[in-house]
């Protein structure tokens, strides 16, 4: 009996499609794991462009709440371009934040 479950153990490591199934695993699981770290920091940054753009942009006319629209709609993108295009001219203009 000992020697039989010698030889499956054997059998296992020696397989060549398990083999590679193992080594996907070590490649899949840390993109996994980068894609949820990027899930959760790019919501993060949405987060704070959306409460920046709603404490700080100044409230004329309708450019704060068009710009809280446009975060709130297009997720990640609108925060970005917000961030390079609204965030620095406000910045520059005397804008606190």
């Amino acid at each position: 009996m000992e020697r039989d479950t010698d030889w499956n153990l054997v059998m296992w490591r020696s397989n060549p499609v398990e083999t590679q199934a193992m080594g996907l695993d070590l490649i899949v699981l840390p993109i996994f794991f980068l894609g949820v770290l990027l899930a959760i920091a790019g919501t993060v940054f949405w987060i704070w462009m959306l409460v920046d753009c709603a404490l700080h942009e100044p409230s004329e006319g309708n450019d704060k709440l068009v710009w809280i629209v446009i975060i709130l709609f297009t997720h990640i993108l609108g925060a970005l371009i917000y961030f390079f295009a609204r965030r620095p001219r406000r910045l520059r203009t005397g804008g606190n934040g």
